[in-house]
């Protein structure tokens, strides 16, 4: 189905976006199981769209359709190469990385951090 011409085995990298050109057409998410889904938040933060399955927990918090990427049903392959297919048949397309970068930005520390506080100051009814 897809020639070794058209993926690039890398292996183990510390930092795996480290050395990526500007070819990169999307990150792969094929996990049964997240307890968030980091790896998504990161290529988005960094302008990557992704294609992930939609387990459990985590990647449907983190995709936006059609703007930073797309989800599967876990575990329906057909489903995923369908996806892959129309990717790189341009039929299904992505915002831009500085918009899918933005998608990003509700992870970030500081806006995380701050809706910590907001919520745990409404439970303590705080003001």
């Amino acid at each position: 189905m897809y020639s070794s011409q058209r993926i690039e085995w890398r292996g183990f990298k510390k930092d795996p976006y480290e050395n990526l050109d500007e070819g990169v057409t999307a990150l792969l998410l094929t996990s049964r199981f997240e307890g968030f889904g980091m790896v998504l938040a990161e290529a988005n933060q960094r302008g990557i769209p992704v294609i992930s399955s939609d387990c459990e927990v985590g990647p449907s918090d983190i995709v936006i359709k059609d703007i930073n990427g797309y989800l599967y049903p876990e575990g329906d392959m057909n489903a995923f190469v369908k996806i892959v297919n129309d990717v790189i048949d341009g039929k299904l397309k992505f915002e831009t990385p500085e918009k899918i970068a933005e998608t990003a930005k509700r992870f970030s520390g500081d806006v995380v951090l701050d809706n910590i506080i907001n919520a745990l100051k409404e439970l303590t009814n705080l003001k």
